[in-house]
């Protein structure tokens, strides 16, 4: 009786050892996931930004008028932000492409992010930093780019640093082979209502950055930039 006993204790400390083993494993596959997708996305960074382009895309261009807001009377715009359920997908050689567009960097929280294509169907929040509508490329002159993105602690929280940034931060774009350099000039609330209210200098070509804030549900933050300078990289 004594010898069953004791191999029935060894079977369960067995058992139990297994368990805690397996359940160690299955905790561990999702950081060591959420780890290969950022070394991926770091080499995708690296290759964007060691590759000149001297054309991101011609057809993207082309279809900078349909976005541009042009009544120069306003200095104040409203945005949709529709997380890409409604965008109009004319270029179709993007649609499934995850083909980075341009890299942003914030050097204060250590931020360097590669963007997808404003067609792409990973152009989107829920995968990414999200160009919105209606958004420039930085070469547009007097142009406003406008970037989204969660905040808090999931793998998509890409804009959960920006709340350490404050007026003078630097910020930069990679897009094509220029580097644009902006420096935030604003920082302003706004209800989340699914439209954001953006307030800048019509004669500057800004960068716009959007991201919830903590512990409120019902508010984002928005961070204008004015381009400071364009150097080649």
């Amino acid at each position: 009786m004594k010898e069953e006993k004791v191999q029935k204790n060894k079977k369960l400390i067995a058992l139990g050892t297994t368990l805690v083993v397996a359940g160690i494993i299955v905790g561990y596959i999702p950081i060591m996931s959420d780890r290969i997708q950022l070394l991926r996305e770091n080499d995708d960074v690296e290759r964007f930004l060691n590759k000149q382009k001297s054309s991101i895309s011609e057809m993207v261009d082309n279809r900078i008028s349909e976005n541009v807001i042009t009544n120069d009377n306003l200095s104040e715009n409203t945005i949709v932000d529709n997380n890409n359920e409604n965008k109009n997908n004319n270029n179709v050689s993007y649609v499934d492409s995850k083909e980075f567009s341009m890299v942003l960097e914030i050097p204060k929280i250590k931020l360097q992010k590669g963007i997808y294509h404003k067609e792409s169907k990973y152009n989107s929040v829920k995968y990414n930093i999200e160009i919105l509508e209606p958004s420039d490329m930085p070469d547009v002159e007097k142009g406003n780019l406008i970037l989204a993105s969660h905040r808090g602690s999931s793998s998509v929280s890409y804009f959960n640093g920006l709340s350490k940034l404050a007026k003078g931060d630097l910020v930069s774009v990679y897009y094509g082979d220029i580097k644009y350099t902006y420096k935030i000039s604003d920082v302003y609330y706004i209800k989340k209502t699914g439209a954001a209210s953006i307030i800048r200098d019509e004669n500057e070509t800004v960068l716009t950055m959007i991201t919830c804030v903590k512990n409120n549900k019902n508010k984002q933050v928005v961070y204008i930039s004015n381009l400071i300078s364009k150097e080649n990289y």
